[in-house]
């Protein structure tokens, strides 16, 4: 009974993630491949955390200060949500960045994710379990990648 509960809560595992997501080494991307290895992987050493009100258990808090670091972004207040996402970046050539934190929650959350990252006005949607990070721009083509 409990595991059926759990199916029924909860639409793709982490175990589930794990079997579909790739890893660094098969991203043929270019700008992808930037993304995952100068904001996913890097780690923030401590003076820094320290200086922006860090802890080590906010991944969502050290992403959105990666992300704004690498890009040269600004981050929009939180008035204006694009595209039903929880965070909304714009870069300095006027690209949107969206983050939707934890996706793979619930079967809701999970369907609004999917909605997103389907959307014409997204080209790049990046899934990395925790967070859903999606990104418009005229220069990049449509791709969806799950990542370890």
């Amino acid at each position: 009974m409990e595991l059926r509960y759990f199916r029924q809560r909860y639409a793709m595992t982490r175990f589930q993630y794990i079997l579909k997501a790739k890893d660094g080494y098969s991203i043929q991307s270019p700008f992808v491949y930037d993304l995952y290895y100068n904001v996913l992987t890097a780690r923030l050493d401590k003076e820094c955390m320290r200086k922006n009100h860090l802890s080590g258990s906010d991944i969502h808090g050290q992403l959105l200060y990666k992300i704004l670091d690498h890009y040269n972004a600004r981050e929009i207040e939180d008035t204006y949500t694009w595209l039903s996402t929880d965070k909304t970046i714009v870069m300095p050539d006027g690209s949107m960045i969206g983050l939707l934190y934890t996706p793979h929650s619930d079967k809701e959350k999970e369907k609004i994710w999917e909605e997103v990252w389907r959307n014409t006005e997204v080209t790049v949607s990046v899934d990395i379990y925790h967070t859903g990070i999606i990104f418009s721009s005229k220069k990049l083509s449509k791709q969806h990648f799950l990542l370890r």
